[in-house]
């Protein structure tokens, strides 16, 4: 099952930092771009003598400047992308709150019946901010039926007061799946897949239980942890669709679709404007001091230097499986990894997370020079 501490180490490990050169002499920039893909192969290649196996992708506003093949298949393998399903989930809610068919405010008595008295009041932002109270136990991991998932959520105790503090809550973003599911009638994957996927051109993007079987998935990392996983989960082979799976995780994808991704959500094709920004605003501070700091949005972290935003990021990280992570900084460079491997061959405070946690700051670290 997903690690419960996996979560808080790639928050704890995952730093924010993103600066990048800036040229305004067109022929100088050429010259600079390709010495920088030397860079970032030479850095990739020692990460392969590493353990490293996985794909990167790398880009500066609408321009690939790096793109890697090299994992167990091809460069066409989709992995499944954990936490970062999270940003997907939010924006789906922001399509419904565009349509006027929900507020942000709308607390949880509005969608289902016996609400406790202590989470009447946690509304829809609570849920997509992580201040919600909610604890982070994955209790739905493996139920099939949605009213005994609602009760499961709803049954556990809070953590903290409702809107009081950050805490990362799966469970939060399980609700939020399944008030998609009760406004709009049909399920969590057919509405994303009818009115975000679909329409896009995102063609290489499934779902736990729905995997395409003309798209190759890369192998799981641990198959000995993924058979171990209970047998509503993943049994003979197969994953089962499950609320556990559903808006706080889940999706897979390719890496080409997560960039094309990234291209619609910045450049306002999913979204108004307007409603884009809501995605990105620092609603809830995360850690961090009043010079640096990280704070929340709707699925995705951002980073504040001296109150200026620098960065935006998120990453997953599902046991056995996959890690993943997308990060984007001011200056308009996009990292995005995918990988089947962790790094246990390393040393330091980085050994043992994904290996896209690794390359993802590793390679920020390069583009700051």
């Amino acid at each position: 099952m997903k690690k419960k501490h996996s979560v808080l180490k790639y928050i704890i490990i995952s730093l924010l930092f993103i600066s990048c050169i800036q040229n305004t002499n067109k022929h100088k920039t050429v010259n600079i771009t390709h010495s920088l893909t030397q860079d970032i192969e030479s850095y990739i290649k020692k990460q392969e003598e590493l353990g490293f196996r996985g794909v990167v992708h790398i880009s500066k506003n609408d321009s690939i400047i790096y793109k890697s093949g090299k994992d167990n298949n091809t460069s066409n393998n989709a992995y499944h992308i954990a936490s970062i399903s999270k940003q997907f989930t939010a924006t789906a809610i922001l399509k419904l709150y565009e349509s006027n068919k929900i507020s942000l405010n709308d607390s949880l008595g509005k969608f289902f019946e016996r609400v406790p008295l202590n989470k009447r009041k946690i509304t829809i932002h609570n849920l997509l901010t992580h201040t919600s109270g909610l604890p982070n136990n994955y209790v739905v991991d493996g139920e099939l039926d949605r009213q005994k998932a609602i009760e499961s959520i709803l049954s556990e105790p809070l953590e903290y007061e409702i809107g009081e503090s950050y805490h990362y809550s799966a469970e939060g973003y399980n609700l939020l799946a399944i008030i998609i599911e009760i406004v709009t009638g049909i399920t969590y994957e057919d509405f994303m897949m009818k009115n975000i996927f679909k329409p896009f051109g995102l063609n290489d993007i499934g779902f736990w239980g729905k995997e395409n079987k003309q798209l190759s998935l890369a192998p799981y990392g641990n198959m000995k942890v993924v058979n171990e996983l209970p047998e509503k989960v993943f049994s003979q082979g197969k994953s089962i669709t499950n609320y556990g799976f559903k808006g706080s995780t889940g999706i897979y994808s390719t890496i080409d679709d997560l960039y094309k991704w990234t291209q619609l959500v910045k450049n306002n094709k999913l979204l108004s404007k307007e409603n884009t920004e809501l995605l990105f605003k620092p609603y809830i501070k995360v850690r961090g001091d009043s010079i640096n700091s990280t704070f929340y949005g709707y699925g995705w972290f951002i980073q504040l230097k001296n109150n200026q935003k620098i960065g935006i990021r998120h990453g997953g990280d599902e046991e056995g499986q996959h890690n993943s992570i997308i990060r984007w900084n001011n200056k308009e460079y996009t990292i995005i990894v995918l990988s089947n491997k962790w790094a246990d061959n390393i040393e330091g405070r980085l050994k043992g997370v994904g290996w896209s946690t690794v390359l993802g700051i590793g390679l920020r670290d390069l583009l700051k020079k």
